[in-house]
């Protein structure tokens, strides 16, 4: 006998699914642009959402923030590494310990990198009714 550990999606994973897809089809992006962190790789960067979207989703907006800036891979990815953290730390009112994530950047990329954070912190608690 075989199981299986998958679930069958439930009401609210089809109500997510369609917010989501509804909220990138609408997004429109201007022309890309050099990671606004390191300034490199202008023909890799990705649009990265100042509020990413699940979360939009997941705080109960029923308009998505279409915020919005331009990150290489590396970025985007300590991006959303530093957001978690920031969530997590605000939910247990502590300090992240977010610089030991950055590993070796440089200080003008992790202020940078804060600096999104900062613009994040503020859309999210200003426009998610309840999140503060």
């Amino acid at each position: 006998m075989t199981m299986s550990l998958s679930r069958q999606p439930g009401a609210e994973d089809i109500a997510r699914a369609i917010w989501l897809g509804a909220a990138r089809q609408t997004f429109v992006a201007r022309e890309r642009e050099a990671c606004c962190v390191c300034g490199k790789y202008r023909w890799l960067t990705q649009a990265h959402h100042l509020v990413p979207l699940t979360m939009q989703y997941d705080a109960g907006l029923a308009v998505p923030i279409q915020d919005y800036a331009w990150l290489c891979p590396t970025h985007h990815v300590a991006i959303h590494l530093l957001i978690a953290n920031v969530v997590a730390a605000y939910e247990r009112r502590i300090t992240p310990s977010a610089l030991q994530m950055l590993g070796e950047s440089e200080p003008s990329e992790i202020a940078a990198l804060f600096k999104l954070v900062d613009a994040f912190t503020a859309l999210y608690y200003a426009a998610a009714p309840g999140a503060a």
